[in-house]
């Protein structure tokens, strides 16, 4: 029986290295030129068109520019699509099942695809749970703690009642709500608009062969949608611009470069290395600086200083040309203010997702205990040879002793996870981890080994105000003072990959508050009344020290 089957086997082969020297047309049929998809997408009620997300069959994405079009080249001649149309705050649009044989408008100029506004926490309904979270983030603006940027409907940077008036427009509509799409041209199957369950996975197969696709990769991961939290609010964890902070038990420290990155770029426009007012501490840390050469791809990332509301602008639509929702820099600046900007932009995606966990990770950490969300490999999981190609081991000590790297579909970047002993600050760590690394040979996880990460998906804003408020003492920079020193971070790690949104910003006005001396060294006057009392009981002028006590 197996000799028959391995003979059949070898006449397929055969069969198959004849047609493709002979040129037989089924052959060719194959691999015909795959059809592309475009269209426009616009908002409702606003008409807004630009930075809508448009993904076909999990694997192709981009956003819809100002005039709301899009276009999309599929990879595959895999005709069955389903389109996902997506903006945070508004009602994510589905159509499944459409099947399209040559090029084709989704949406029209004239008839775009309509997404409604007004689904705040995006569970595809429009509904009391929107008005609550709208609720809560009421009469907030742009950089507060309450703020949520999907109850922004208008985009305004404020949660007010244009935004209210929005979501009771579309009250009550659901994914399910939507009609059929303008189609314009080439050949298709009339699709269907049931958006699919929240819980089904998004790399489901579809019934639909597809014999020309080798791998099916998720969507890129992109930035958190979580709510912006004010660092003053986490009791346990540490924003800092210095690679070196000491570890401390129970405290949780973030590092990131961008705030690095926008002091090297105002001590360029200062033209030497800044000098300040007050404690020198934080100045020489730095000044030291860290180095991003070698270590960042200039695509990345943004860096740029100069003076006023032209140089706001600039970074503004230099931002909106490079990196997908990035975030608006909504600053008003006098023509002779200095500000130095710096944006970083990463996301690595996992060719296949992850198993989530059924149960919550028992994390411990500084005599704690509390169960968290995760991902990774169960024991003999079903996707365990796909999932293991993208997971490094090395130099395994102990369970609670290891390093591992998970790969992404990109080989530009990768992520290291470290379960260590740690060292007295946070690059002395990241050093004795990557001299393991290097030191050891990689490995692979054993079929009956589980793999378990936390999930983190965290934004946090972070003024560093112990140089706020302080003078620039360099000559070139004289009367010029720091009014704002911000940096943010966007994180998420989940199955499905990691991505990263940092930006920071130091803005210098010209003017310095130059302190008041209120010393009574003179003459004055002395007044005693009852509150809210027409005339007083008691009332002195003090002209000379006969009254006053001597030293």
């Amino acid at each position: 029986m197996n000799k028959r089957i391995n003979i059949k086997k070898l006449l397929i082969v055969m069969a198959a290295a004849l047609a493709c020297s002979t040129g037989i047309v089924a052959i060719n049929h194959a691999v015909q030129v795959v059809p592309a998809i475009d269209g426009y997408v616009a908002a409702d009620p606003d008409g807004s068109r630009e930075g809508f997300k448009v993904e076909v069959e999990n694997r192709l994405a981009v956003y819809t520019n100002a005039n709301g079009y899009y276009k999309l080249n599929n990879d595959s001649p895999v005709f069955t699509k389903t389109i996902k149309i997506s903006k945070k705050g508004y009602l994510t649009r589905y159509i499944k099942g459409l099947e399209i044989r040559s090029n084709a408008t989704v949406g029209t100029a004239d008839a775009p695809l309509i997404l409604y506004a007004g689904d705040v926490n995006g569970d595809d309904t429009i509904n009391m749970n929107d008005i609550v979270m709208m609720a809560k983030a009421f009469n907030s603006t742009l950089n507060g703690i309450q703020f949520n940027d999907a109850a922004d409907i208008n985009s305004d940077k404020t949660v007010n009642m244009t935004d209210v008036v929005i979501v009771a427009k579309n009250f009550n509509k659901s994914s399910g709500d939507y009609g059929m799409p303008a189609i314009d041209g080439g050949e298709y199957i009339e699709p269907s608009w049931i958006p699919s369950p929240t819980n089904t996975p998004t790399n489901t197969p579809t019934n639909t062969p597809t014999p020309y696709v080798t791998t099916v990769a998720s969507v890129p991961a992109s930035a958190t949608s979580a709510p912006l939290v004010d660092s003053r609010n986490l009791k346990a964890t540490t924003i800092s611009f210095n690679s070196e902070e000491k570890i401390t038990a129970g405290k949780n420290i973030i590092f990131c470069p961008t705030f690095q990155m926008a002091w090297d770029g105002l001590s360029g426009l200062v033209g030497d290395k800044l000098s300040l007012s007050g404690d020198l501490t934080p100045v020489d840390v730095l000044n030291r600086g860290f180095s991003i050469v070698n270590s960042l791809s200039p695509d990345s990332y943004l860096t740029k200083a100069g003076y006023g509301q032209n140089t706001v602008d600039a970074i503004n639509k230099e931002l909106k040309e490079r990196f997908p929702e990035p975030p608006s820099l909504d600053l008003k600046l006098a023509p002779s203010d200095m500000i130095a900007y710096a944006y970083l932009y990463k996301t690595l995606s996992f060719a296949k997702t992850f198993d989530v966990m059924k149960d919550p990770l028992n994390f411990k950490g500084d005599g704690l205990k509390s169960d968290v969300k995760a991902f990774g490999i169960n024991s003999f999981s079903k996707k365990f040879d796909d999932l293991k190609k993208q997971i490094k081991l090395y130099n395994f000590k102990n369970n609670d002793d290891f390093i591992i790297k998970l790969l992404g579909q990109s080989e530009k970047d990768e992520i290291i996870l470290a379960k260590v002993p740690k060292e007295e600050t946070l690059y002395k760590t990241y050093t004795s981890v990557m001299d393991r690394v290097t030191t050891s040979a990689a490995s692979s996880m054993d079929p009956r080994d589980s793999l378990m990460i936390p999930v983190l998906n965290f934004n946090i804003g972070h003024n560093y105000t112990q140089l706020e408020g302080r003078a620039i003492l360099n000559p070139s920079a004289s009367g010029y003072f720091i009014s704002t020193a911000y940096q943010s971070v966007k994180f998420k790690l989940d199955e499905t990959g990691a991505a990263l949104a940092s930006e920071a910003y130091i803005v210098a006005p010209i003017s310095v508050y130059n302190p008041k001396n209120y010393v009574f060294d003179s003459p004055f006057m002395l007044i005693m009344k009852e509150k809210d009392a027409q005339n007083p009981y008691l009332m002195m002028w003090i002209d000379n020290t006969e009254l006053l006590t001597a030293y």
